[in-house]
């Protein structure tokens, strides 16, 4: 009977530090940001995925090859952008945690000015050499390259205003946005094929 009584004294007190435990790991919000964060990164890689197949059913080969051209060099042009979404977590972060609202909205609105002129440059300096760069990737019109270089005006400040929500702590909002921009990719791409 002694022995009965350990045995069940000795698995209530397990139960109740498991118990304890779930309940701190389940009440942790970094789990919580990990999972929404986790579902939105295999969200996007779906839309990402689903891009190319739909693309290559509604298009000839010859088109296909060009838009993929196109969709990478974007990839590969977009790349340094990311810089401006570590730098500006980093500044979000530290302005937060010392509560200087107001300077963090001076940063945002100062550095929202300066990528967008910057984009606007990069923009026009692409349109310019258009024509350079569809003889290069062998397309046949410029105005898909012109299209592809609009992008570079808001490629500049979305990564801003990301790092910035990430440094907040704002992942709802990081995770709506990002899944919304992968998900109007996919849709506008299709939308364009189609028209």
């Amino acid at each position: 009977m002694r022995k009965d009584a350990m045995e069940s004294l000795s698995k209530d007190s397990l139960s109740k530090t498991w118990q304890r435990f779930y309940g701190r790991v389940l009440a942790d919000r970094y789990l919580h940001y990990n999972i929404l964060l986790l579902g939105t990164n295999i969200l996007v890689g779906i839309f990402t995925y689903l891009l190319h197949p739909f693309l290559a059913h509604l298009m000839s080969i010859q088109e296909y090859g060009q838009v993929a051209t196109l969709i990478s060099l974007s990839l590969v042009l977009s790349t340094p952008t990311q810089i401006i979404a570590t730098v500006a977590a980093k500044y979000a972060s530290s302005l937060c945690t010392s509560e200087d609202q107001a300077q963090l909205n001076d940063f945002i609105r100062r550095l929202t000015v300066i990528l967008l002129a910057i984009g606007i440059g990069i923009t026009v300096a692409f349109a310019s050499i258009s024509s350079y760069v569809a003889f290069f990737f062998h397309l046949d019109s410029q105005q898909a390259v012109i299209l592809l270089g609009l992008i570079f005006i808001v490629s500049f400040v979305t990564p801003l205003n990301l790092g910035t929500l990430q440094g907040l702590q704002l992942f709802g909002w990081y995770a709506t946005i990002s899944l919304l921009s992968y998900f109007l990719r996919l849709v506008l791409s299709i939308g364009f094929v189609l028209v």
